[in-house]
């Protein structure tokens, strides 16, 4: 897979749930400069960010990072979301992916 299409899945999702680039640095802990590069293609991003990305947005970064792989919606409302609201939003988003996950195991999926 190339950079530029991950880094294009990264800004649609960080987009379509309305964080700004330095929402996503806060959370991270990283600078919003490193942000900017994943969603270039200008920077790899590690397999510990693509978890913790894909567990704030509800879906699988790791293992399907296609645009394809359906971000799952789970509504929470606030004005001012910071980066300790966004590590509840991620704890809550890893259990429903964990549900799916072991619901899928015991369908045989």
């Amino acid at each position: 897979m190339e950079k530029t299409t991950l880094g294009g899945r990264l800004k649609e999702l960080r987009t379509k749930y309305r964080y700004t680039q330095s929402d996503i640095s806060a959370f991270l802990g990283v600078d919003q400069s490193l942000i900017s590069k994943y969603e270039s293609g200008e920077r790899q991003i590690s397999v510990d960010m693509l978890e913790k990305l894909g567990e704030l947005y509800c879906c699988d970064l790791v293992h399907a990072p296609e645009a394809d792989s359906p971000a799952i919606q789970v509504a929470f409302r606030a004005d001012n979301i910071d980066a300790s609201n966004m590590r509840s939003i991620q704890a809550v988003n890893r259990i429903v992916l964990n549900s799916i996950f072991m619901a899928g195991l015991l369908k045989g999926d």
